[in-house]
């Protein structure tokens, strides 16, 4: 049994920041009204219906911590965690721990019924009846009990350990819990990492093999060169039909030695 892993009781301590507006919410009302003569006895009125009672009540039968007054997580739907949550038995100890927040709203009504005076001109109803005005106050202090057992048992069941009663067949009855609200409230339990994408996952590319020509800076040479080329007329044969002659390529040292042939086999001029 994890109770953080619970979203109601994580939304069960949004009660905090809500106290200090209904404790403006009463100055307001309390602004148009003048104190009678017994101011005491009409604090104690107030107090009595608005803290005590609701105080007396939430003792016999103390609020289901999956119920947000309105709204709450239907019985039959629940999960098994979610009743051995609510089947936690509250000791003595935390029962009065519990009832501590109506012993400080008394001072807290004094207080805001002397200032008052000081928000006559931001008073909710204007030239409203003293009786009126503080009837109107009891509802919201018994809001105020509501949320402070709740904030109060969320904080115990979050940042404590407490233990969840035993199975066996001796073990006692479960308190009865006081479970306000519709059962339209269904939510999911809280996860480690629950709603954050999954990272995508990367597609490994293997390296392909390039392949590469790899041309050499030099030319291969392409054989002896041929300077000098002597090209030498070949005789028509007779009876031979008229053909041009071709060129035969003779060799330098072949060439030389014709030519001083020719120059000797020449007549003396």
């Amino acid at each position: 049994m994890n109770p953080r892993r619970e979203p109601l009781l994580w939304l069960q301590l949004v009660g905090l920041g809500a106290i200090p507006l209904e404790l403006l919410l009463v100055l307001v009302l309390l602004a148009a009204s003048d104190p009678g003569r017994f101011p005491l006895l009409e604090w104690l009125l107030v107090w009595g219906l608005g803290a005590v009672a609701p105080s007396v009540l939430f003792w016999l039968k103390p609020p289901d911590p999956f119920s947000l007054l309105l709204v709450q997580a239907p019985g039959s739907k629940r999960r098994p965690e979610q009743q051995n949550i609510t089947a936690i038995p509250l000791g003595l100890p935390f029962k009065l721990l519990l009832a501590s927040g109506t012993l400080l709203l008394l001072p807290l009504l004094l207080w805001l019924d002397r200032t008052s005076v000081l928000a006559t001109s931001f008073a909710l109803i204007p030239r409203a009846n003293r009786l009126t005005s503080l009837l109107l106050c009891a509802p919201v202090l018994a809001l105020m009990v509501w949320q402070w057992q709740q904030l109060v048992q969320a904080t115990w069941l979050l940042i404590g350990q407490p233990k969840a009663p035993d199975s066996g067949g001796d073990a006692q009855q479960p308190q009865a819990r006081l479970c306000l609200g519709l059962p339209w409230m269904q939510l999911r339990e809280l996860e480690p990492g629950q709603g954050l994408p999954a990272p995508p996952a990367q597609a490994i590319v293997e390296p392909k093999e390039s392949i590469q020509l790899v041309v050499p800076d030099t030319e291969p040479a392409l054989g002896p060169e041929i300077t000098d080329v002597a090209f030498t007329p070949i005789e028509k044969s007779e009876g031979a039909g008229p053909s041009e002659s071709a060129p035969v390529a003779i060799e330098p040292e072949e060439a030389t030695k014709q030519d001083q042939g020719t120059h000797l086999d020449d007549p003396i001029g």
